[in-house]
């Protein structure tokens, strides 16, 4: 997954995003799971080269990615899911698997919508696959608000 988000960069047409993210999936991670949150990724990506996209343009690509199953979700289970607090105390350890980093992923962005770093921070304290999360995060938050928006002290550290 973490690997993914660039064939967002490849083309504009979703069969030929889904083709290369499964092509990319299998190498390493040839499960349904994992090949359909590289695709999600990647046309979430693809939907943010448009730096302008609007949150509910892109609730609107979420949902329309659900509708075709691609996460297992409904669009109201997401809805519910992005509006609930993702982190419980109770757990040690968030269960690892692209499905799961995807979600803290989407769950990062969509709560913090226009600050690049706040949506970092969302994920990393999650917990769980944090390298992978927060790489995904910055590939959409970077690509949907541009260069300019990533913190200046990270960009001089």
């Amino acid at each position: 997954l973490m690997r993914s988000w660039i064939i967002g960069f490849v083309s504009n047409d979703k069969n030929k995003i889904l083709q290369y993210s499964r092509q990319q999936s299998e190498l390493t991670h040839n499960n349904s799971e994992a090949i359909n949150a590289c695709f999600v990724m990647s046309s979430l990506i693809n939907v943010c080269l448009n730096q302008n996209v609007s949150k509910k343009e892109f609730t609107q690509e979420i949902g329309k990615l659900l509708d075709n199953k691609f996460l297992f979700l409904k669009l109201k289970e997401f809805e519910d899911y992005v509006s609930s607090e993702f982190y419980n105390p109770e757990w040690d350890l968030i269960p690892p698997g692209a499905l799961v980093t995807l979600l803290a992923v989407l769950y990062s962005v969509y709560n913090n919508f226009d600050s690049f770093e706040s949506a970092i921070f969302a994920g990393l304290s999650l917990g769980g696959d944090t390298d992978s999360v927060a790489a995904l995060i910055g590939a959409l938050m970077g690509t949907r608000l541009g260069i300019g928006k990533i913190p200046e002290k990270w960009i001089n550290i």
